[in-house]
């Protein structure tokens, strides 16, 4: 047809890395995942389309993810189907959530979250001298708040 041409493999927009992964050259989202035109005006993740170009469709209700953990990479070998529950629970057992101090809602660092449970002072004490309420002191020593720590 006249003005149509048939997509680039994603495959030919990569980079291979000395990890084996093969990193999408293009545009990304801010959490690393390769951008792509899928057809129709349309645009979707670069492993994901890497995927079907490989495997064919991703069945419904499932999800590409990476085993090498490198939302640029597009190595089909690198990537596997599993539900938006099991993607979950692999960020949680690799530990990529954000916890702790690197969560942007934190109120401490690490190392004062350890002085207040190892403290000996009151909770009516310590919230004068770190500035938090007598509640969120109680909760940090509970475990509560920063399990993590």
């Amino acid at each position: 047809m006249r003005g149509t041409r048939p997509l680039l493999s994603v495959f030919a927009h990569c980079k291979p890395d000395k990890n084996g992964c093969w990193i999408w050259q293009l545009a990304r989202q801010r959490s690393g995942h390769g951008v792509c035109s899928v057809g129709g005006g349309k645009s979707g993740r670069a492993h994901r389309q890497a995927w079907i170009e490989k495997n064919g469709p991703v069945p419904e209700g499932m999800c590409v993810l990476h085993k090498c953990d490198n939302p640029p990479c597009i190595n089909p070998e690198h990537l596997w189907l599993g539900t938006q529950l099991q993607n979950i629970q692999d960020m949680l057992a690799k530990r990529r959530h954000r916890y702790g101090e690197r969560h942007r809602w934190t109120k401490f660092a690490d190392a004062d979250i350890k002085f207040i449970r190892a403290s000996t002072l009151s909770s009516a004490e310590l919230s004068e001298k770190v500035g938090a309420s007598q509640d969120y002191i109680c909760e940090i020593r509970r475990g509560s708040k920063r399990k993590y720590t």
